[in-house]
């Protein structure tokens, strides 16, 4: 059987934060000995569905399965890009073979999302942390803290993201709003293997409504009457690709 164990972008699984086209490779296994790429196709599509890719390779016959960077496609800002491929393989002279001789892959996905790609994108204010002498005082050290409106239905609404490490924390809600709070004080409980986490060392997303709903009407509602039930769904899904280290 041939496969493609995995698909990777500048050499790392499902990166974030891309400022240009990355080069794909891809890694091949058979249960045959001397089995030989014959062929590719890679598409990269806005959505998962590939209905409209914004990229297709078409069928190329070539043996190379790395550096294979796509040109003359343009990307748009923020956007998680889906990416897949396929190949033909066979053993011997697949060169001079046809097409139809060589064993087809499934598609192998994965995917990629940009950054902000042009300085004036970047019109969101900074979350940074408290200067005024009286927040300080109140809240016992400066804290981050920042407030995001995501939406309504349940939705990938923000992703947390460690370069170093490769730790990524994504998460989906229900709830129209995001708080991001990075507390100034060293939490008393310790990570794993009993590390002490640093002033500023963690983050917390927490999935509600929007602050003070109750003084703005064209907030979404936040009263609960007697007898009605609320209900909310969150996730979060916790993945690692390629680290710095």
């Amino acid at each position: 059987m041939l496969e493609i164990v995995r698909i990777l972008m500048d050499y790392e699984k499902d990166p974030a934060g891309v400022e240009e086209m990355p080069q794909f490779n891809w890694e091949l296994k058979s249960d045959k000995r001397g089995v030989v790429q014959k062929a590719y196709q890679l598409q990269i599509a806005e959505n998962r569905d590939f209905d409209t890719p914004v990229y297709d390779s078409g069928v190329t016959e070539s043996r190379e399965s790395a550096h294979i960077r796509p040109l003359h496609v343009e990307l748009k800002s923020a956007v998680k890009y889906g990416v897949r491929v396929r190949v033909w393989a066979g053993a011997g002279d697949v060169l001079h073979a046809a097409l139809a001789e060589c064993e087809e892959s499934a598609w192998c996905e994965g995917s990629f999302v940009t950054a902000l790609l042009s300085s004036e994108e970047w019109k969101a204010p900074f979350v940074s942390a408290e200067s005024a002498p009286a927040c300080r005082e109140e809240s016992k050290g400066t804290l981050v803290r920042g407030s995001f409106s995501v939406g309504s239905g349940l939705k990938e609404a923000a992703t947390l993201y460690a370069e170093e490490s490769g730790i990524r924390l994504t998460c989906f809600t229900d709830q129209p709003g995001v708080q991001l709070y990075v507390p100034a004080q060293s939490p008393a409980e310790h990570g794993k293997n009993g590390i002490a986490y640093p002033a500023y060392g963690s983050a917390c997303l927490e999935t509600q409504h929007f602050p003070n709903a109750t003084s703005h009407p064209n907030f979404p509602s936040v009263i609960l009457k007697a007898g009605d039930t609320f209900k909310s769904k969150t996730l979060f899904h916790f993945s690692v690709t390629s680290s710095k280290r």
